[in-house]
């Protein structure tokens, strides 16, 4: 019998993926590579004709984000479970020695802080893309991601950096979105997982059609074939190496 830790997400072998051509091969199950498989099972949804796979480094690691957890908070998210579950770059990029790489089945958005918010108009302005054109866009990922101020409204530290803003002529600060699930159980809907990770993207993808995950799939280099990209070379953890197209 296979537990359910180990089943929750269907995945591939290395070397039944490499013996399968993709109409598209995913490099990541981090927020972008989520969002893609997202948006392509939706897209797709009626064309089972169509292939998709995707590749991650990592293996499984948790169902949602850690703030999800019951056991978690904040502290001990941060200073335990990242710290046991990630990789320093202090050694290899000393100026960057409190960035950590995390190699898992959602990469990174399993630990970030859900911040989203959007850059300040006035740099906006120095784009080459108008803001109009931008705000589509903008509000389409923000809906994608539950964001809503509502979580972090009120706050008394927040309210006094607020204040501090304003006094200083920033007058666009605002109150600070995060992409949390506010809404409550309710119609047949369970809203259990309120801390966003691309594991939403993944479970949101699965729901729509299948697609092939590999797990502990070192990526190492881009296959071309007459100047075009023909596939990946990954290497297994036992390094075998295979060629996925």
């Amino acid at each position: 019998m296979v537990k359910y830790p180990g089943n929750w997400i269907s995945t591939k072998s290395l070397e039944e993926m490499a013996n399968t051509t993709y109409d598209v091969l995913i490099i990541g199950t981090g927020h972008g590579g989520g969002t893609v498989l997202s948006r392509l099972c939706e897209l797709w949804r009626n064309n089972g004709a169509k292939k998709i796979g995707i590749l991650e480094r990592g293996d499984k690691l948790f169902h949602s984000h850690s703030l999800n957890i019951p056991t978690m908070n904040i502290n001990t998210a941060s200073n335990q479970l990242l710290e046991d579950n990630s990789t320093s770059f202090k050694d290899r990029l000393p100026e960057f020695s409190g960035a950590r790489m995390v190699y898992a089945l959602g990469g990174r958005s399993l630990f970030w802080n859900c911040t989203v918010p959007r850059p300040i108009e006035s740099e906006l302005r120095k784009w080459p893309i108008n803001y109009r054109e931008l705000e589509a866009y903008y509000s389409m990922a923000e809906k994608s991601l539950n964001a809503s101020i509502s979580y972090s409204k009120g706050s008394s530290m927040q309210n006094l950096l607020l204040r501090k803003l304003y006094s200083k002529g920033i007058l666009e600060a605002r109150d600070l979105p995060l992409a949390f699930d506010m809404e409550a159980s309710r119609k047949g809907q369970i809203h259990s997982n309120p801390w966003y990770s691309s594991i939403n993207k993944l479970a949101s993808a699965q729901y729509n059609r299948d697609f092939d995950l590999g797990l502990n799939a070192y990526v190492s280099r881009v296959l071309t074939e007459d100047r075009k990209i023909s596939g990946v070379e990954v290497f297994s953890q036992n390094k075998d190496i295979y060629n996925t197209c």
